[in-house]
């Protein structure tokens, strides 16, 4: 309540004095945010640096993935898809009592913008709640604290997902083979990092649930070595992981404060519905990848149902006639952890993000790092003050759509996404 009355107080004071600036002086500025300070207040940068290197080398996808992905599938396919695979995952060598006490020993109450307060309390608290995911893994109460931190299908995920499964195929689509390795994968990263102009990795990587994934701190992207692409499927996912992912990695690095490459609250939400955007703006999105999106969202819905692997692996094989091959790994990623219903926020996070860019929205501030739409307003407020940079790295997508290369049944089924 008192959060909120300073806010209101902020937006009424700067009103007024812009109204009065406008109206009895000669100032001129096209963003009244500019009769604001224009430093950083000293208590963020001390805050912002004690929560950098507290959580700087916090991954928690790295201790997510499973270390024993192939030997649970081998067991599972000779088990003839009776029994639940049993998965395993690196030690963890943090003491969540400790770096709890520590987050809530910060004194982010003390920054003086109600705004920039709000955000650094949000983010403490976030990575609180992330720290009991990492804590619980393997564990049921992993599965309770993903669903506190990510949430779970609403029922316009639901209907957005069936519609998407009802649908019949694009014939184009079913010619296309996956030929594709992961080094070929490795190369189309590494000269997409040419276009940008910016120095990362590529590693390639046994123990993936993913075909691929960035590595905000190590600036460095891992390609699943058992995975194969189609041309297009390899297209989309260098504009996810690399114009997305990646571009707000090496934004982020250029920024005064480090808040936005540790990341803000549920940033997934914000990150995978930009890089799902990306895909469709660069004409890359297949009916095959909304599905998958759509079959993500449905197994999370049924795994907060209490459905097991086994059961929701011969649900969406017989119901979809999804690859056996495939939907292992689908479901892979949604138990890992001992549940984790990250997923349904890519189909999600698409359906809006793709509406906010067809209304004209400026989607380009978010790019400054691991943003969460939830903070857009004041990102945009502290880049009009000078105490943000704009992003230097804009996802090419985004600078240059080929939306008319995804074809007109595409773009009618994006369409009809609510």
């Amino acid at each position: 309540m008192i959060k909120s009355l300073k806010s209101e107080l902020k937006k009424t004071i700067l009103n007024h004095a812009n109204s009065f600036a406008t109206s009895k002086t000669n100032w001129q500025s096209e963003f009244k945010n500019t009769l604001l300070n224009n430093h950083l207040d000293p208590e963020v940068l001390k805050i912002d640096k004690e929560l950098y290197n507290l959580v700087k080398d916090f991954e928690l996808l790295k201790y997510v993935n499973p270390i024993n992905i192939e030997k649970e599938k081998i067991a599972f396919f000779k088990n003839k898809f009776t029994v639940n695979p049993s998965f395993k995952y690196r030690p963890i060598n943090i003491d969540p009592y400790l770096l709890k006490r520590k987050l809530y020993s910060m004194k982010a109450d003390k920054i003086e913008d109600i705004e920039i307060q709000k955000m650094y309390e949000n983010t403490i608290s976030a990575y609180a709640d992330k720290i009991d995911l990492l804590a619980t893994l393997g564990t049921k109460r992993f599965f309770y604290n993903s669903l506190g931190y990510f949430g779970s299908p609403s029922d316009t995920d639901l209907r957005n997902a069936r519609y998407l499964l009802s649908l019949p195929n694009i014939d184009d689509e079913r010619k296309i083979g996956k030929k594709l390795t992961a080094n070929d994968a490795k190369i189309a990263f590494e000269k997409s990092f040419d276009f940008y102009d910016f120095k990362a990795k590529v590693k390639i990587s046994k123990d993936l649930a993913a075909e691929a994934m960035v590595l905000n701190q190590q600036k460095t992207v891992l390609v699943n070595e058992d995975a194969f692409f189609s041309k297009k499927e390899l297209d989309f996912l260098v504009h996810h992981e690399i114009g997305v992912h990646m571009v707000t990695t090496m934004n982020s690095n250029l920024q005064p404060i480090k808040l936005f490459n540790i990341g803000t609250p549920v940033n997934t939400y914000t990150q995978e519905g930009l890089a799902v955007l990306s895909e469709y703006l660069s004409g890359n999105l297949t009916l095959k990848r909304l599905r998958i999106l759509g079959l993500r969202v449905i197994a999370i819905d049924m795994m907060v149902k209490k459905k097991d692997f086994k059961t929701i692996f011969n649900y969406i094989t017989t119901e979809y006639n999804i690859d056996k091959e495939e939907a292992f790994m689908l479901l892979t990623r949604v138990f890992r952890g001992g549940g984790f219903t990250k997923d349904f926020l890519y189909l999600k996070g698409f359906a809006n993000f793709y509406k906010l860019w067809n209304s004209g929205y400026d989607l380009t501030p978010l790019l400054i790092g691991k943003t969460s739409i939830m903070h857009y307003q004041t990102i945009v407020e502290m880049m009009e003050r000078k105490l943000l940079k704009k992003p230097k790295y804009i996802s090419e997508a985004l600078l240059n759509p080929q939306t008319h290369k995804n074809g007109t049944i595409l773009e009618y089924i994006v369409n009809g996404l609510i």
